[in-house]
């Protein structure tokens, strides 16, 4: 066989197994389609380090989150990746959001999440004074993390080790042979053929296509990909005292989600996620609603919005426009925050 292992995405899982198996295997070879790690999913998101709690009890998703939670701050403690444990809160802003926190307080217990506290509403005053909530979840192994250099690290560890990364080669297909796989690669205008005793599936949006060019059906692997679409607003550097720890409201039934955060760079982050097959027109044109009864002051911003779209292969293609608010009668304020 030409390769040990191949390991198809440079995203951050794909970075991650590779700085792993780099341990104990040589002949490692990381495929990329994109001219450098992480640009596509890894390098779109709120780049919070999660605890698991909102996870089911006993499932493979809450144990790896609880124990990859510990090992990653580990991991930037030992190479220097910057991240910062500021902790979060998860609020409750009226009597049916009190019955839904206690009960994802119940959960994380059982997930045996450490660092979990129950805040009333004078104490979460204090600590958040911008912020109103009735009740509140305080998850003190909450952080953010700078995803590039935490994508960095993985990559200059695992070529540290002897592994090798091909930017610009996407697999075009991948075929069952004795003792491994024959893998089609193409680069440009060249075409490669490579044999591999073991290929990993690391390609994140495309992981699916992946699986199928082997002959596996995804469907019935249950290897379907669920897309999940994210709108984020951007203030400006001024307002990033608005809060000091990350701020979710208690999930609800649609799992439609604000969060306010500090991230590493000192930008206050508010993604509204949702899932693409929920999504609608009109849920669309009432995203700017939602973020701005989340927010207070927004009549004296401008801030940018981003929205991802997805192309025929659910790659993200990222437009920004300006939004400027200028009208007080514009602005709708939540509960959960005060002027």
């Amino acid at each position: 066989m030409d390769l040990h292992i191949t390991i198809i995405g440079a995203g951050v899982v794909g970075l991650a197994i590779a700085a792993e198996l780099s341990k104990k295997h040589e002949n490692i070879f990381v495929f990329e389609k994109n001219s450098g790690f992480g640009q596509e999913t890894s390098s779109r998101n709120s780049e919070v380090i999660h605890s698991g709690i909102y996870y089911p009890q006993n499932s493979l998703k809450t144990e790896l989150c609880s124990v990859g939670n510990r090992l990653l701050y580990d991991w930037c403690d030992s190479y220097r990746v910057p991240y910062q444990k500021i902790g979060k809160f998860i609020i409750a802003i009226n009597e049916e959001d009190c019955e839904n926190l206690q009960l994802l307080f119940n959960n994380g217990i059982k997930n045996n999440i450490p660092g979990l506290k129950l805040v009333t509403s004078e104490e979460f005053t204090e600590i958040e004074p911008k912020i109103k909530a009735k009740k509140a979840i305080f998850s003190e192994t909450t952080g953010i993390v700078d995803s590039h250099s935490l994508m960095a690290s993985f990559e200059a560890y695992a070529s540290n080790n002897g592994a090798t990364f091909a930017y610009n080669h996407q697999i075009n297909n991948i075929s069952k042979i004795k003792g491994g796989y024959n893998l089609k690669i193409l680069s440009g205008n060249e075409t490669f053929f490579y044999t591999s005793e073991i290929v990993i599936n690391a390609a994140g949006l495309m992981a699916d296509k992946i699986a199928a060019l082997p002959g596996i059906n995804p469907d019935e692997a249950d290897y379907q990909l669920s897309y999940a679409k994210g709108h984020y607003f951007r203030l400006k550097p001024g307002m990033s005292n608005l809060a000091e720890h990350l701020i979710y409201p208690v999930p609800q039934k649609n799992w439609i989600y604000r969060e306010v955060s500090n991230s590493v760079l000192i930008y206050i982050i508010c993604p509204i996620i949702f899932w693409i097959i929920l999504m609608s027109r009109e849920l669309r044109r009432n995203l700017l609603n939602q973020f701005i009864v989340m927010l207070p002051l927004l009549n004296l911003m401008t801030f940018r919005k981003t929205k991802w779209e997805y192309g025929q292969n659910c790659r993200k293609k990222a437009k920004v426009s300006e939004i400027s608010l200028s009208m007080k009668n514009q602005i709708k304020v939540s509960p959960a925050f005060g002027i």
